[in-house]
């Protein structure tokens, strides 16, 4: 029957000695002092602090070493207090989830300009920019009053003009100039000529204060020009704005421009209306048949930059049916405060007004 002791045999000093049962006659081992050194194949007389317990096949021991590897990679799950849930790094993500203004530097993450503080758009450094841009007036964009973001296009980006830069009835069959001698000393605002051709060409211009702008007179011999008010061909005499010219008798005019060598193409002045500044003009043509006698194909009324002339750089505006009156709108560089016009057609009564409508 169990009892609280056993008996052993200590073969050392051959004597048997009482050992401790539990009720169930299960031996009580006191491992109190047994270290993991005292193991038979556990040789860790001296451990480290951090070694670990490493197999040393030699000899056939288990020894203390230091680890073989550093920390490998592993999930949340491994964490306990859980890093999500619980601990000084939950509390620091759940409070920048719950904040809708950073008021620190965060690590990049897609948000609107709501999540800043100061506000990109209204404070700090960026809004100094902004309103920096916003004051300019300068740039093909637009900025200040000519900026693209307010409600309309062409006051904005344009400055708006009106009025007719030309209007005329022309009955010459083009493309050839004007041209003739002066007869007589010139004053400063008239010119007589003699020895003409062409001369309908300039014909048939309205009253000078209809329209602004101004077909250049040119003095081939002098090398300088006038800018035409209105021409009278029944008394051969041009009216030119005032000039302080020496222009003389027998001297060479034409209104063949000096920058377009093709032939019929006359220079027209935007000086009175367009500053110096501007580059590109927007402007409209009406180029209609009075006669109302025949088609023709040729009629053309052509709109080309104040340069060299180009196939590529031609605005056209064709008349060609009986009657017809063509009106286009388009844009064209301004070089100079000038473009260069060219009428064709037949010997039909030609009606032509150019238009602005602004210019940036």
């Amino acid at each position: 029957m169990p009892g609280a002791l056993a008996w052993g045999y200590d073969t050392t000093n051959k004597v048997w000695l009482p050992v401790q049962v539990d009720s169930a006659g299960r031996l009580k081992v006191d491992m109190s002092a047994i270290n993991l050194d005292d193991l038979g194949d556990v040789s860790v007389a001296t451990p480290t602090d951090g070694y670990v317990l490493t197999y040393h096949a030699a000899s056939g021991l288990w020894i203390a070493a230091a680890p073989a590897g550093g920390m490998s990679v592993h999930g949340n799950e491994y964490h306990d207090p859980d890093f999500e849930g619980e601990g000084v790094a939950a509390t620091l993500v759940e409070t920048h989830r719950t904040t809708e203004v950073h008021i620190e530097p965060q690590p990049p993450a897609a948000h609107g300009n709501e999540a800043h503080d100061p506000d990109f758009e209204e404070e700090g450094v960026a809004a100094s920019l902004v309103g920096t841009h916003a004051a300019l007036t300068t740039g093909v964009h637009g900025a200040g009053t000519n900026v693209l973001l307010n409600s309309s296009l062409m006051t904005n980006l344009f400055t708006p003009i009106a009025g007719e830069i030309i209007r005329q009835s022309v009955t010459s069959k083009c493309p050839s100039p004007f041209s003739a001698l002066i007869n007589g000393t010139p004053n400063g605002t008239s010119v007589v000529y003699d020895g003409e051709t062409n001369e309908a060409s300039v014909a048939g211009l309205y009253s000078g204060a209809g329209y602004w702008g101004r077909i250049m007179l040119y003095n081939s011999t002098r090398s300088t020009y006038r800018k035409i008010v209105s021409v009278n061909i029944t008394t051969n005499t041009i009216t030119t704005e005032s000039s302080t010219d020496t222009w003389a008798n027998n001297d060479a005019i034409t209104t063949q421009s000096q920058t377009n060598a093709e032939a019929g193409f006359i220079d027209v002045d935007l000086s009175a209306i367009i500053p110096s500044t501007a580059t590109v003009l927007y402007m409209g043509s009406l180029y209609q048949d009075l006669d109302k006698t025949a088609y023709d194909i040729a009629r053309q009324l052509i709109v080309h930059p104040y340069s060299a002339f180009d196939d590529g750089k031609r605005c056209f505006n064709y008349a060609a049916v009986i009657g017809q009156g063509s009106c286009i709108y388009f844009f064209i560089p301004v070089i100079s405060q000038k473009i260069t016009v060219q009428y064709r057609g037949t010997a039909n009564t030609m009606l032509i007004i150019l238009l602005a409508k602004g210019y940036y």
